[in-house]
């Protein structure tokens, strides 16, 4: 669905009526994350709305773009705290015009969304397997950010059921793409809930033909974590577009992440002697070690630049100012304190 951006009285570039047309729906579905896919928005970057982060990623010449948009306000999850997507919380780990990854941390936990437009099943085969090999590719860097949820038009029919991959709901015959998604979902451990019988209710088709042709090409696809269960899937076919015929509908899936969960990654803090930091050789020392920080090359990726600086800037410190051990518990206690104790415990026994 193109979602071009609308120009303003003053120049700058806004949002037009179709984005804030799903956003309403979305919100009244109590929708967290959504992936979308040929977006053809002219520019990456984020948009923060009255109800969604909108992540978005630039299209080419005019072609594909996808974008992730997580809801500002909609709590996860139902205990006492109220916890909702952040601005700081969102990395955008890798984009380009077909694939965005976007890590999201909130609390304690750490998801990857993964928004997927693979080439369609009769497309020249270089590009088919450089989508497919780049995908697996960045699935395999970043596999261990968090729980993995891939939002894709995968263009992909599933004709067979594999073991805890695929279930019994599949195509009359699975096509290049899917023998391809296949492979992808045995290889990262991941499944696609709407295939299963037990969990995805009504149809299974989620692409129609302007010529009439139905079939099902969009999944969403989960890590076989044993903290995660997903308690329904289903195709919603309700939701309103600018559009005047039928094209991709909306896949749903209703997850539920035990806080016991493998994703489960709270940030350490590191710990250093933050008081002889503060002294004036501290000062001058941490000078030093900015300093000393190397140039990396700007044709390294951007994500490994920037864990170069971290790296290194963390070592230099860990080494001129390493943290304070922390004292046991009866190291708290007065000496004569700990005479009094000492002499309590014998006289008890």
């Amino acid at each position: 669905l193109t979602l071009r951006s609308a120009a303003g009285g003053d120049g700058e570039s806004g949002e037009d009526w179709k984005p804030a047309l799903l956003r309403t729906q979305f919100m009244d579905l109590g929708l967290h994350a959504i992936g979308l896919q040929e977006t053809r928005s002219s520019q990456r970057g984020l948009l923060v709305t009255e109800n969604f982060f909108r992540i978005m990623g630039q299209a080419d010449a005019g072609h594909h773009g996808c974008e992730l948009w997580l809801a500002r306000n909609l709590p996860l999850g139902t205990g006492r705290r109220r916890i909702c997507f952040e601005k700081e919380g969102l990395t955008v780990l890798f984009e380009s015009p077909r694939i965005l990854i976007v890590q999201a941390k909130f609390g304690g936990f750490s998801i990857l969304f993964c928004v997927l437009h693979a080439p369609h099943n009769g497309s020249d085969l270089a590009v088919k397997d450089q989508w497919w090999q780049t995908v697996g590719g960045l699935l395999q860097r970043f596999r261990d950010v968090g729980q993995i949820f891939c939002l894709g038009d995968f263009n992909a029919r599933l004709g067979e059921s594999v073991g805890n991959c695929i279930g019994s709901r599949v195509c009359p015959y699975s096509t290049d793409n899917g023998d391809r998604l296949q492979a992808l979902l045995q290889s990262f451990s991941l499944w696609a809930p709407s295939t299963f019988d037990s969990i995805h209710k009504g149809q299974d088709v989620t692409w129609t033909h302007p010529k009439g042709a139905r079939a099902r090409l969009d999944y969403i696809l989960c890590g076989q974590d044993p903290g995660l269960y997903v308690a329904e899937s289903y195709v919603d076919d309700h939701v309103q577009t600018s559009l005047t015929v039928r094209d991709h509908e909306l896949v749903i899936a209703v997850v539920h992440i035990w806080q016991n969960s493998a994703t489960q990654s709270p940030h350490k803090r590191r710990e250093y002697d933050w008081d002889l930091m503060n002294t004036p050789w501290g000062r001058e020392r941490v000078c030093a070690i900015v300093n000393s920080i190397p140039d990396p090359p700007w044709d390294m990726d951007v994500h490994r630049h920037w864990e170069v600086l971290e790296e290194t800037l963390h070592a230099g410190l860990e080494q001129s100012f390493p943290g304070k051990a922390k004292k046991k518990k009866v190291d708290l206690f007065a000496e004569s304190t700990r005479a009094l104790l000492l002499r309590r415990k014998t006289i008890k026994k």
